[in-house]
């Protein structure tokens, strides 16, 4: 009896949304649904009004770098990239990396070079080099391209937003360097302050509008602030708090700080969908936190809420607004793209 193409559709549709929702990623089982997505949207008309082939391509390279097996990684990417996968900066840069992650550092220098002349203007070109060189500990050339990207990003207003990740991934190649913070660091932290004080103004003049005589003044949109462990003070929330890993808690069953920051990305989801007018992330720092709650006289096990609140009402501009764009680096600090990271494209999602 043949097939009935929708019902292969929706199977595999739901196969692979089973998989990407997994909290503990069945990486075997996560390769077979983008294998079988792909097999399926290559043979199927039906299937392409639902998977987007390029995307698939590359997250099905992206599992295969993940798991090691580069090869496969790599001619699944240059599959992706003839088909025509877009994105900034330049596809070609996503086989660099893999070469890179795949220990090919020489394979990888030309293309990188390649896309540096034909794009020269991209900042994503020179976050994601440099980003990748620090990664093989050559601090050296990932500064060199960090310098290019964050002047390019100076001198062109930074509409991707991307200075205060450059700022960060230069810190710790200057770092490791031994090298002191220099004028072009002190810029940008000057330009981002700057505006970080502008975008508090207008949050400010958006929800707390004039009063006009004769009527009620409109009510503020209700901001929601999650409170959030960073990878860097994760550890120590758990060894801390260790109710934290039970069932119900943030990180139930010790879940990793990847796995946490996905059952967060649902959480921030949720909040939105509830009619939260603004939805943002307050990163808890261990040590401020417990010296808020030394203050207040507060149990720090039962505080993160009310200092997440805190922070939103006194200190706006330490959170983190949710969700970033496509392109912009994604909330939980992963250097990914929030399309590649926690906005990933779910089956249907293409936008």
């Amino acid at each position: 009896m043949p097939v009935n193409p929708v019902s292969e559709v929706e199977r595999v549709e739901q196969q692979l949304a089973s998989a990407t929702a997994a909290r503990q990623r069945d990486h075997a089982a996560y390769l077979a649904a983008l294998q079988d997505a792909v097999a399926l949207t290559r043979a199927d008309p039906d299937a392409a009004e639902v998977f987007h082939l390029t995307e698939l391509l590359d997250e099905l390279a992206q599992a295969y770098a993940d798991t090691g097996r580069f090869d496969e990684a790599l001619q699944t990417i240059r599959e992706a990239v003839d088909a025509g996968l877009g994105g900034e900066p330049d596809s070609r840069c996503r086989i660099a990396e893999i070469l890179m992650r795949a220990g090919r550092v020489a394979e990888a220098e030309p293309i990188w070079t390649q896309v540096k002349a034909d794009t020269p203007g991209d900042v994503w070109l020179f976050n994601n080099a440099g980003l990748e060189y620090a990664a093989v500990g050559d601090h050296t050339t990932a500064l060199a391209w960090l310098t290019d990207g964050m002047r390019i990003a100076l001198d062109s207003g930074d509409p991707e937003r991307l200075i205060p990740q450059l700022i960060d991934l230069r810190r710790t190649s200057m770092t490791e360097l031994n090298l002191e913070a220099d004028d072009l660091q002190a810029r940008a932290a000057d330009f981002h302050a700057e505006r970080e004080r502008d975008s508090r103004q207008r949050i400010l003049r958006t929800t707390a509008p004039a009063p006009v005589a004769g009527h009620r003044a409109a009510a503020s949109p209700m901001l929601v602030a999650l409170a959030w462990f960073p990878a860097e003070e994760y550890d120590e929330a758990l060894a801390r708090w260790p109710e934290l890993t039970e069932p119900g808690g943030a990180a139930a069953g010790g879940r990793s700080h990847a796995e946490y920051c996905r059952a967060m990305q649902a959480k921030l989801a949720e909040a939105a969908d509830t009619g939260a007018a603004r939805v943002s992330i307050a990163p808890i720092r261990v040590g401020a936190l417990l010296a808020w709650c030394a203050e207040r006289g507060e149990d720090p096990r039962d505080a993160r809420a009310g200092y997440a609140a805190d922070l939103a009402r006194t200190q706006p501009g330490q959170l983190i607004s949710w969700p970033p764009g496509r392109n912009e680096p994604c909330w939980c600090g992963s250097a990914r793209k929030y399309k590649k990271c926690g906005g990933a494209p779910r089956t249907g999602d293409h936008g």
